[in-house]
Protein backbone atom coordinates (compact mmCIF):
# COMPACT_ATOMS: atom_id res chain seq x y z
CA UNK A 1 0.00 0.00 0.00
CA UNK A 2 1.65 3.49 -0.98
CA UNK A 3 1.58 6.31 1.71
CA UNK A 4 -0.14 8.96 0.49
CA UNK A 5 -0.61 10.90 3.76
CA UNK A 6 1.94 13.63 3.05
CA UNK A 7 3.87 13.59 0.29
CA UNK A 8 5.36 17.12 -1.59
CA UNK A 9 2.40 18.69 -3.56
CA UNK A 10 3.76 19.13 -7.17
CA UNK A 11 2.55 19.12 -10.29
CA UNK A 12 3.65 15.70 -11.56
CA UNK A 13 6.34 13.59 -9.47
CA UNK A 14 3.11 12.23 -7.19
CA UNK A 15 1.28 10.73 -10.26
CA UNK A 16 4.78 8.73 -10.58
CA UNK A 17 5.59 8.09 -6.87
CA UNK A 18 1.85 6.56 -6.26
CA UNK A 19 1.35 4.52 -9.69
CA UNK A 20 -2.06 6.83 -9.48
CA UNK A 21 -4.11 6.00 -12.60
CA UNK A 22 -6.34 7.73 -15.44
CA UNK A 23 -9.04 6.15 -16.70
CA UNK A 24 -8.42 5.44 -20.62
CA UNK A 25 -11.95 5.48 -22.32
CA UNK A 26 -12.62 5.98 -26.24
CA UNK A 27 -14.47 9.38 -25.90
CA UNK A 28 -11.48 11.23 -23.94
CA UNK A 29 -14.07 14.25 -23.73
CA UNK A 30 -15.35 12.56 -21.02
CA UNK A 31 -12.15 11.38 -19.07
CA UNK A 32 -11.87 12.39 -15.71
CA UNK A 33 -8.35 14.14 -15.79
CA UNK A 34 -7.60 14.07 -12.53
CA UNK A 35 -5.34 10.97 -11.29
CA UNK A 36 -6.66 8.94 -9.00
CA UNK A 37 -5.93 5.63 -6.83
CA UNK A 38 -8.45 2.56 -6.09
CA UNK A 39 -7.80 1.24 -2.64
CA UNK A 40 -9.69 -1.67 -3.10
CA UNK A 41 -11.59 -3.78 -5.60
CA UNK A 42 -15.11 -1.91 -4.78
CA UNK A 43 -13.64 1.58 -6.29
CA UNK A 44 -15.13 2.68 -9.86
CA UNK A 45 -13.51 4.89 -11.90
CA UNK A 46 -14.84 8.87 -11.53
CA UNK A 47 -15.88 9.77 -15.01
CA UNK A 48 -17.96 12.78 -16.62
CA UNK A 49 -21.18 11.08 -17.70
CA UNK A 50 -21.48 13.64 -20.76
CA UNK A 51 -19.47 15.89 -22.80
CA UNK A 52 -20.84 19.27 -20.99
CA UNK A 53 -20.68 17.65 -17.25
CA UNK A 54 -18.94 20.05 -14.95
CA UNK A 55 -18.00 16.66 -12.45
CA UNK A 56 -17.26 13.26 -12.76
CA UNK A 57 -19.91 10.67 -11.03
CA UNK A 58 -18.32 9.23 -7.94
CA UNK A 59 -19.95 5.49 -6.74
CA UNK A 60 -20.91 3.95 -3.73
CA UNK A 61 -18.14 1.38 -2.59
CA UNK A 62 -20.75 -0.34 -0.36
CA UNK A 63 -24.15 -0.81 0.19
CA UNK A 64 -25.28 1.58 3.37
CA UNK A 65 -28.69 3.41 4.31
CA UNK A 66 -28.88 6.93 5.10
CA UNK A 67 -31.70 6.87 8.07
CA UNK A 68 -34.40 9.08 7.11
CA UNK A 69 -35.38 12.53 8.37
CA UNK A 70 -36.54 12.37 12.31
CA UNK A 71 -35.70 8.71 13.08
CA UNK A 72 -33.54 9.87 15.87
CA UNK A 73 -36.22 12.29 16.36
CA UNK A 74 -36.92 11.06 19.91
CA UNK A 75 -33.15 10.61 21.13
CA UNK A 76 -32.49 13.89 19.65
CA UNK A 77 -34.93 15.98 21.71
CA UNK A 78 -34.41 13.74 25.22
CA UNK A 79 -30.74 15.65 24.28
CA UNK A 80 -32.10 19.20 23.81
CA UNK A 81 -30.80 19.07 20.20
CA UNK A 82 -32.17 20.89 17.26
CA UNK A 83 -30.36 18.92 15.02
CA UNK A 84 -33.13 16.86 12.96
CA UNK A 85 -30.51 15.32 9.82
CA UNK A 86 -29.87 12.16 9.77
CA UNK A 87 -26.38 11.57 7.75
CA UNK A 88 -23.90 8.67 6.34
CA UNK A 89 -20.54 9.04 5.54
CA UNK A 90 -19.84 6.80 1.96
CA UNK A 91 -17.24 5.32 0.94
CA UNK A 92 -15.84 5.75 -2.65
CA UNK A 93 -12.56 3.32 -1.89
CA UNK A 94 -10.85 5.95 -3.98
CA UNK A 95 -8.03 8.44 -3.46
CA UNK A 96 -7.24 11.34 -5.86
CA UNK A 97 -4.10 13.96 -6.25
CA UNK A 98 -5.50 16.87 -7.55
CA UNK A 99 -3.10 19.03 -9.32
CA UNK A 100 -1.54 22.34 -8.12
CA UNK A 101 -3.99 25.10 -8.17
CA UNK A 102 -7.09 23.36 -7.57
CA UNK A 103 -9.37 21.66 -5.13
CA UNK A 104 -11.77 19.46 -5.19
CA UNK A 105 -15.68 20.25 -4.44
CA UNK A 106 -17.91 17.00 -3.68
CA UNK A 107 -21.70 18.04 -5.23
CA UNK A 108 -25.03 16.68 -5.13
CA UNK A 109 -26.17 15.01 -7.88
CA UNK A 110 -29.61 16.99 -8.81
CA UNK A 111 -31.54 13.76 -9.76
CA UNK A 112 -30.48 12.21 -6.24
CA UNK A 113 -31.66 15.11 -4.46
CA UNK A 114 -34.96 15.94 -5.89
CA UNK A 115 -35.86 12.16 -6.01
CA UNK A 116 -34.61 11.24 -2.74
CA UNK A 117 -34.50 14.33 -0.80
CA UNK A 118 -31.03 14.17 -0.12
CA UNK A 119 -27.59 16.46 -0.17
CA UNK A 120 -23.91 16.54 0.54
CA UNK A 121 -22.81 18.02 4.31
CA UNK A 122 -19.62 19.08 3.75
CA UNK A 123 -17.36 18.41 -0.05
CA UNK A 124 -13.67 20.00 -0.01
CA UNK A 125 -10.67 18.20 -1.13
CA UNK A 126 -7.52 20.45 -1.06
CA UNK A 127 -4.86 20.13 -3.66
CA UNK A 128 -3.12 18.49 -0.66
CA UNK A 129 -5.71 15.99 0.39
CA UNK A 130 -4.50 12.30 -0.25
CA UNK A 131 -6.85 10.24 1.58
CA UNK A 132 -10.03 8.45 1.04
CA UNK A 133 -12.65 10.34 -0.83
CA UNK A 134 -15.78 9.96 1.12
CA UNK A 135 -19.31 11.57 0.85
CA UNK A 136 -21.26 13.16 3.34
CA UNK A 137 -24.79 12.33 2.35
CA UNK A 138 -27.61 13.82 4.40
CA UNK A 139 -31.19 13.14 4.44
CA UNK A 140 -34.61 14.96 4.24
CA UNK A 141 -36.71 12.48 3.33
CA UNK A 142 -39.41 10.76 4.98
CA UNK A 143 -37.73 7.44 4.00
CA UNK A 144 -34.81 5.67 4.48
CA UNK A 145 -32.35 6.01 1.53
CA UNK A 146 -30.35 2.68 0.05
CA UNK A 147 -27.55 3.03 -1.25
CA UNK A 148 -25.69 0.12 -3.01
CA UNK A 149 -22.73 -0.12 -4.57
CA UNK A 150 -22.12 0.92 -7.40
CA UNK A 151 -24.58 3.73 -7.02
CA UNK A 152 -23.67 7.20 -8.55
CA UNK A 153 -23.84 9.67 -5.00
CA UNK A 154 -22.27 12.61 -6.09
CA UNK A 155 -19.63 14.37 -8.64
CA UNK A 156 -16.24 15.86 -7.91
CA UNK A 157 -15.85 19.28 -9.62
CA UNK A 158 -11.99 19.82 -10.10
CA UNK A 159 -11.84 23.96 -9.57
CA UNK A 160 -8.80 26.54 -9.96
CA UNK A 161 -8.26 27.76 -6.53
CA UNK A 162 -8.70 32.00 -6.56
CA UNK A 163 -6.65 33.81 -3.94
CA UNK A 164 -4.45 36.93 -3.39
CA UNK A 165 -1.60 37.66 -1.48
CA UNK A 166 -3.10 41.31 -0.60
CA UNK A 167 -6.24 42.13 1.07
CA UNK A 168 -8.45 44.56 -0.70
CA UNK A 169 -8.60 47.84 0.81
CA UNK A 170 -11.90 49.74 1.80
Amino acid sequence: MVNLSSPPVTDEPIVKRAKFETLNIKDAVREFKVPFLKINENAKAPFRGSEFAAGADLHSAEDCIVPKKGELLNLLLSLKSHHFLCKYIVSTAFKVALRKGTYGRVAPRSELAFKNQTDIGAGVADEDYREEVKVLLVSFGENDFNVKQGNKIAQLVSQEISSTSEMPEH
